[in-house]
Formats: structure tokens, sequence, C-alpha cells
């Protein structure tokens, strides 16, 4: 499974159907857990992306 992440481009993830589904509050809180939060190598890693592209 392929994620967009925001701050360093796509994420691989891992699926398993086995594991019970979260509750809408924990959803919610993964996803607020690190809004609008951006790393101190975020900038150096889109570079690197930008490069790859190239």
């Amino acid at each position: 499974m392929y994620s967009v992440d925001y701050a360093r481009g796509i994420d691989i993830l891992k699926f398993n159907r086995s594991k019970p589904v979260p509750t809408a509050a924990e959803f919610e809180a993964s996803w607020l857990a690190n809004l609008g939060k951006v790393g101190p190598t975020a900038a150096a890693e889109r570079q690197f992306c930008r490069l790859s592209q190239s």
C-alpha cells in the first residue's frame, strides 16, 4: 500500500487485514498528531526527490 506524505513524498506501508479497525477518535488523533509539523530534514529530502526526477 502506498500513501502520500506531504513532508517526504510517498510512503510504502504494510497492510494487515487481521488488525482491528481504529475508532474514529483514534483515526483522527493519528492524523492530527502531526498536522502542520514538518521535520527539520524535510526540505533536504524534498530536494533529493526533485533530483531523482531529473
